[in-house]
């Protein structure tokens, strides 16, 4: 810890820097830490926008004409760059809520908003602590759904 407090770098305030060295080799942050590193570890559909924000995919993919439901979406952001899932278990997942789409699709008839929430909502289980599944973590409940498919 002695090494680390004389190097201090320079965008870090000097007089702050010894409380943030000190913070670091905290139990405290090492509990904080070791339960980040945990978390992390059982992401099971990890996406793959890097630093890119979900609103921003979004809009590129308004922009390119794609129409964005939320399985559409939560497809493009789970997927590599060469079109392939991020893991085995994303893509059994996708496999499964596209199954369930050709199954709603009667005679060639469009599916609706619903049909894709459905979908998706019976392959990954309803949403919880305050969130939508592929939405980013910004997006509540009430800001996706409105008052828009209350019984789901």
């Amino acid at each position: 810890m002695e090494r680390v407090l004389q190097t201090v770098p320079q965008t870090v305030n000097e007089s702050q820097w010894p409380t943030l060295v000190s913070y670091w080799y905290s139990e405290d942050s090492k509990k904080i830490s070791d339960q980040n590193q945990e978390n992390a570890q059982n992401i099971k559909h990890p996406h793959t926008l890097g630093r890119k924000s979900f609103a921003r995919k979004r809009k590129e993919l308004e922009h390119d004409g794609v129409e964005v439901d939320r399985a559409t979406f939560f497809d493009e952001c789970h997927k590599t760059k060469d079109g392939r899932y991020v893991n085995d278990a994303t893509q059994d997942k996708m496999n499964e809520v596209y199954m369930k789409l050709a199954e709603k699709r009667v005679d060639g008839q469009e599916l609706s908003e619903a049909d894709f929430e459905q979908a998706m909502l019976e392959v990954f289980g309803k949403d919880h602590n305050g969130r939508v599944r592929g939405m980013g973590p910004t997006i509540t409940p009430t800001d996706y759904y409105g008052g828009r498919f209350s019984n789901m």
